[in-house]
């Protein structure tokens, strides 16, 4: 691999890193000592039952995948041995959000009544929410592309109009 592959590699998997200490830099610049959030258990369960959806939507992804080894492009992917940044991009989010769960239970369980979040706490759920969520756009991004691949595989070779029959929706039933 040459130097400028290697930098485009790091630069791919440092990214999330990147946007995420930026958003806390940001956070912090800001001089926010003390969060109060008013419906503040409402908050991290909505958190915490997102992350959960998009996690249930992860390992779906990686079962529709399992489906896909014999694809040309999964053989592209294993070819070129892109196939560890590839599970990367889906460890990243999933570990992430396994995290941003536990973290906003622990806040929920030691915050208790007060609804007050201190600063470390904040930044820390700051990083981890960016965190999470670029790296789940990465792999949205990831998994439209290998799919726009796989439907123009899969797309029949041969297409004569005078072939399709056009159906009335009213003779259905």
């Amino acid at each position: 691999m040459n130097i400028v592959g290697y930098i485009k590699k790091c630069i791919e998997i440092l990214i999330s890193y990147v946007f995420a200490f930026v958003a806390i830099y940001i956070f912090y610049k800001l001089k926010i000592e003390d969060i109060t959030i008013s419906k503040f258990d409402t908050f991290f369960t909505i958190v915490a039952t997102v992350a959960v959806t998009v996690i249930g939507f992860i390992i779906t992804s990686i079962t529709i995948l399992l489906g896909l080894l014999r694809s040309k492009i999964i053989s592209y992917i294993q070819d070129k041995e892109m196939w560890g940044t590839f599970l990367y991009y889906y460890i990243e989010p999933f570990v992430s959000g396994i995290i941003l769960i536990g973290y906003s239970l622990y806040i929920v369980y030691f915050t208790g009544t007060t609804n007050i979040i201190n600063k470390n706490n904040s930044l820390l759920f700051v990083f981890l929410l960016v965190f999470f969520t670029i790296g789940l756009l990465r792999l949205v991004y990831i998994l439209i592309n290998l799919l726009q691949c796989i439907i123009i595989e899969n797309k029949p070779k041969n297409y004569n109009p005078r072939n399709v029959t056009e159906s009335n929706p009213d003779d259905a039933f």
